[in-house]
């Protein structure tokens, strides 16, 4: 009976850690898109060029395979869409 409790115990505790894991690495997904599109959005070009370059690879689906990292459809289609909001328009590059 004991080894019974130990072991549901120790899978408890399993459980505990994997999802601070997957709660960490959320996280951390989301401190990289914010930071990305605050400096997308930057006046300074570089910053600017910084940003967008960290929002392509956010969404390049082999980098984010071999990080672990998953962005979910929405996040995706969000990213894309602020992306494209960020670049400069053809009227807004010929003022």
């Amino acid at each position: 009976m004991s080894v019974l409790i130990a072991v549901l115990a120790l899978s408890g505790v399993g459980i505990n850690v994997y999802q601070q894991h997957k709660s960490d690495r959320s996280d951390q997904l989301w401190n990289r898109m914010v930071w990305a599109i605050d400096n997308a959005f930057d006046t300074d070009d570089d910053k600017k060029m910084a940003g967008l370059l960290a929002m392509e690879r956010l969404l390049d689906e082999d980098e984010m395979k071999k990080s672990g990292f998953r962005v979910s459809a929405f996040d995706e289609k969000l990213l894309d869409d602020i992306s494209s909001a960020a670049l400069p328009t053809e009227q807004g590059a010929a003022k």
